[in-house]
């Protein structure tokens, strides 16, 4: 639920008074407490700007309010001690948001605005419905008190404010854990570093090794060379002794001795140089080999450097995570939230046409007609049973209800002291716009301002049924006919009609497709422009509702903000007026008369959807018109539903909702709504 909470405004007194009442009027307290409650239960502008008072609002609607008192000094108040501090005075839902955790939210507010403001703790006088909500809370039971109300007590609580909020404690608890998982991390990144310096030290004390055989395999290669060398010598000073003895022997032989001596002092050299050249290709092969350990070394590191860099990204990123996690969490039940039709998503809906078979397309409407007829022919007697708005010419109310007698006039309805229980307090400000709107006072579209009681009506059987508007399902069968021409034994010309000459004609229909599309499209534009605008820009207002609405009167007033599906299907009279947060759903023709008067938050709805729980999963809906006489006074919060045709004169309790059609000059009101008397109007 998308819920606002700000500082109320003086202007919203009427609102909270009414919220107020709503909400003790929940639990079915006897009325004669509410005369006890009043001044409790009011909620005036000067209460507003002297006190801490915060309002729950869902879009534009006030929902819930609580108030929070200082008081400077401890006094008795009658039988009750008052102790110096702050006091929760008020914390009250309307009925319709009752136990859907609108308290929680307003208590989770006035907790923050206490720890900001230094206030350590709020003393209640806690409803007895309500000490389980405080308990809930924490709050500590103190004593039982008097109240206003005689043999009767209600509970003191004492609301200590915690240090830290709900989401702060969830928010530290996550960091808690995401700053251990970052330790951990941290420690098996010591722990890699600690490793991959051992794996250097045992690289380095390996490479020492080979260095150190490479050095003994040179040293031994060397004394090798050493003795090849002293054996080369000592082969020399033989072939020098031998070739001394062969001078001294015969030349010729000793001539060819040397040439052998030479020759073989010659293969020595080469050999010599042969070892020496496998010396040096086993040096190089080893440089080779220890260069290509040095590259899988540099290797390994760089993977490791990786993975380490990866494991710190890692880090990162859950400490990232971590600071959106409160915004996760709060959108989370948005993201799962997606299109659909009546919970059934939209590529699941399939169409199922109907097959002819050897009909022709006139026997086939024909049955249509027929099954149409036979369908709603039972709910049509129960309406006609249930009929709303009889006038019994000898009913008169008895001494206790004689403001209701039928030779009474308007007067009935007056705000004195004596009628105070009858007052509606959502409906205070419908009125007053006129009283310092000087164009409505000079038209005196107002005979009567003052509030109306609304009598209580008890539903029977009948009364229920009549809820249930009769509705011809099937409006779409000219497509299952369509699909079947080729096969009819006869050709005629079929117009099919579009789904939005269905919508018009009150058949059912589809509300897809980009003809929809577009004209909701252009209705949400222009009430965009008007609710935008400076409502005293009355030319620029009037310019737009003329564009907006298929026809309008010489004067109109309409306050934002103004809904209504498309617009064009509205007419509208001469010197009509709507208050705040009025909706009229056009999907049929609206006409409404001459010298109207839409109190706020009236609805005017044409739209409808079949009994068949499987057309309206389809989609399917329809619409009936609605038509409003001359000189009609719809009060505040009233609905009234398709089809329903109202006359001239009548005057409509708020909060009523309007099921049948209303005669002539009439007082109707309840729900569902009844004549409650006739009007007389001047001849």
């Amino acid at each position: 639920m998308e819920l606002t909470i700000r500082r109320a405004l003086a202007t919203d007194a009427l609102f909270l008074t009414s919220i107020s009442f709503g909400a003790k009027r929940y639990w079915n307290y006897p009325e004669e407490y509410f005369e006890v409650w009043h001044d409790e239960l009011t909620i005036t502008e000067d209460y507003i700007e002297q006190n801490i008072v915060y309002v729950a609002q869902k879009k534009d609607t006030i929902i819930g309010y609580f108030s929070i008192v200082e008081v400077n000094q401890e006094h008795w108040n009658g039988e009750v001690f008052i102790s110096q501090g702050y006091w929760l005075d008020h914390i009250y839902i309307r009925p319709a948001y009752i136990r859907s955790g609108i308290g929680t939210e307003l208590m989770e507010y006035a907790q923050e605005y206490c720890r900001e403001n230094g206030i350590e703790k709020l003393y209640i006088f806690s409803d007895p419905f309500a000490n389980g909500f405080y308990e809930k809370l924490g709050a500590t039971y103190i004593k039982e008190s008097p109240s206003s109300i005689e043999n009767r007590t209600v509970s003191l609580y004492e609301y200590r404010i915690p240090e830290k909020s709900k989401e702060q404690i969830e928010e530290e608890e996550l960091l808690q854990k995401i700053q251990e998982e970052a330790e951990r991390l941290r420690q098996e990144a010591e722990e890699a570093e600690r490793l991959r310096q051992e794996a250097e030290e045992a690289e380095r004390l390996r490479q020492e090794a080979e260095e150190a055989e490479r050095l003994r395999q040179e040293a031994e290669e060397a004394e090798r060379l050493r003795q090849e060398a002293e054996e080369a010598e000592r082969l020399r000073q033989e072939a020098e002794e031998a070739e001394r003895l062969r001078q001294e022997a015969e030349e010729a032989e000793e001539a060819e001795r040397l040439r052998q001596e030479a020759e073989e002092a010659e293969r020595l050299r080469q050999e010599a140089e042969e070892a020496e050249r496998l010396r040096q290709e086993a040096e190089e092969t080893e440089r080779l080999r220890q260069e290509a350990e040095e590259a899988e070394r540099l290797r390994q590191e760089a993977e490791e450097a990786e993975r380490l860099r990866q494991e710190a990204e890692e880090t990162e990123r859950l400490i990232q995570e971590a600071e959106k996690a409160r915004e996760i969490l709060q959108e989370e039940d948005a993201k799962q939230k997606r299109k659909s039709i009546f919970g059934i998503p939209i590529e699941k809906i399939k169409h199922r046409p109907i097959k002819l078979e050897h009909e022709s397309l006139e026997q086939k409407i024909s049955e249509l007609d027929q099954e149409f007829e036979d369908d709603f022919e039972d709910i049509e007697e129960v309406a006609e049973e249930a009929t709303l708005y009889e006038i019994d010419e000898s009913e008169e109310y008895d001494e206790d209800h004689e403001e209701y007698s039928d030779d009474e006039d308007d007067e009935d309805y007056s705000d004195d002291e004596d009628h105070e229980e009858y007052s509606n307090d959502e409906d205070d400000e419908d009125y007053s716009d006129y009283e310092d709107d000087e164009e409505y006072a000079e038209d005196e579209l107002i005979e009567d301002d003052r509030e109306i009681q609304i009598p209580k009506l008890q539903l029977d059987e009948a009364e229920i049924a009549a809820l249930i508007r009769p509705v011809k399902d099937d409006a779409s069968e000219e497509e299952k006919i369509l699909e079947n021409i080729g096969t009819a034994s006869t050709e005629i010309e079929v117009h099919i009609k579009t789904e939005k000459e269905k919508m018009l004609a009150g058949e059912l229909y589809i509300a897809w497709g980009d003809e929809f599309a577009n004209d909701k499209r252009r209705a949400r534009r222009l009430l965009r422009e008007f609710n935008n605008t400076d409502v005293e820009d009355k030319k620029s207002t009037i310019k737009i509702l003329k564009e907006l609405f298929g026809s309008t009167g010489e004067y109109i007033h309409i306050e934002p903000n103004f809904r209504c599906d498309y617009g064009y299907n509205i007419h509208i009279g001469d010197n009509f007026y709507a208050g705040y947060e009025c909706v009229i759903l056009d999907s049929c023709q609206v006409k409404i008369g001459d010298n109207c008067i839409l109190s706020p938050q009236v609805g005017i709805y044409t739209s409808a959807y079949p009994l068949n729980p499987e057309k309206r999963s389809i989609g399917y809906e329809y619409a009936k018109p609605i038509t409003i006489g001359n000189n009609v006074w719809i009060g505040g919060g009233s609905i009234i539903n398709p089809g329903v045709t109202i006359g001239d004169n009548v005057v409509v309790v708020p909060g009523s909702v309007v099921l049948a059609d209303v005669p002539d000059n009439v007082l109707i009101g309840g729900n569902p709504a009844k004549v409650i008397k006739e009007i007389e109007t001047e001849k």
